[in-house]
């Protein structure tokens, strides 16, 4: 099995531009990178240096998670041409933090409205052959509202949504810092890993 190894852009060497975060990335070896944002000028910077665009952030995921039903509408319609404009440049992994606007939204209800909105999402994932990454930060103190940091919370989602685009970053650290075993993880949700960090 072949492995690319790649970086997400740490803001100091993100500062230097994009071209010559580039350039040093093949420098030292790296095969993909993670990037912020996939534009035309993104995607040629690193075919010029032999990279492969590894994971795509995507905006407008906390409003996803609106108390506001028409909010939500709106976001899902931006999420969907955003994936839209990812796959045309040819991106193929999503990388997103499933945090709520709401930080106290306890994480049943943010459940709830992802069993509601994500679906549709989903099904444009599946047609434009796009899969979302789903990093397991536990978000922001003092209430941690990330759904999907832990293997409760994976559970369920995969449950409710058993497409294989629906799937996860593998990320031990997050795990380690909750006490979760990361290897009983990796072995129960290995078919749902679609993009990994170090």
């Amino acid at each position: 099995m072949n492995f690319n190894i790649g970086m997400r852009i740490p803001p100091k060497i993100g500062a230097e531009g994009f071209e010559q975060v580039a350039s040093w990335a093949a420098t030292v070896g790296l095969d993909v990178l993670d990037v912020p944002r996939l534009t035309p000028e993104v995607k040629e910077a690193c075919q010029k240096n032999n990279l492969e665009i590894g994971t795509v952030d995507i905006a407008h995921t906390a409003q996803l998670f609106s108390l506001d039903e028409a909010k939500r509408a709106d976001a899902v319609e931006k999420y969907k041409k955003q994936m839209t404009t990812i796959a045309d440049l040819g991106g193929r992994v999503l990388f997103i933090c499933l945090v709520p606007e709401d930080h106290t939204l306890p994480r049943m209800d943010a459940f709830e409205i992802l069993k509601e909105t994500f679906p549709e999402i989903i099904r444009h994932a599946e047609d434009l052959d796009l899969y979302i990454a789903i990093e397991g930060w536990p978000g922001p103190a003092p209430y941690y509202p990330t759904l999907g940091c832990t293997p409760e919370t994976l559970r369920a989602m995969f449950n409710a949504i058993p497409s294989k685009h629906f799937g996860m970053t593998f990320d031990p650290s997050h795990l380690v810092r909750l006490g979760i075993d990361y290897i009983r993880v990796m072995s129960e949700f290995g078919e749902r890993i679609n993009h990994c960090h170090g």
